[in-house]
């Protein structure tokens, strides 16, 4: 969620209700609840590959063949 002010980040296990605060820079500001869990390895490479192939696709323009 984003404020004028703040923007509010919340764990994506919602089950924890870790989050983070930070203003609009993206300067941190404070933490709230206890971040309890490890992100899952799945989860990592899933988010790696999709970042991949977004970056992909902005920087490349050679047609698939």
């Amino acid at each position: 969620k984003t404020t004028t002010a703040v923007k509010y980040w919340k764990c994506e296990d919602r089950t924890c209700n870790a989050g983070v605060h930070a203003n609009i820079s993206n300067v941190f500001i404070k933490t709230a609840g206890i971040h309890s869990h490890l992100q899952s390895p799945e989860q990592i490479e899933v988010r790696t590959f999709k970042q991949n192939i977004k970056r992909r696709v902005i920087n490349e323009t050679t047609a698939i063949a």
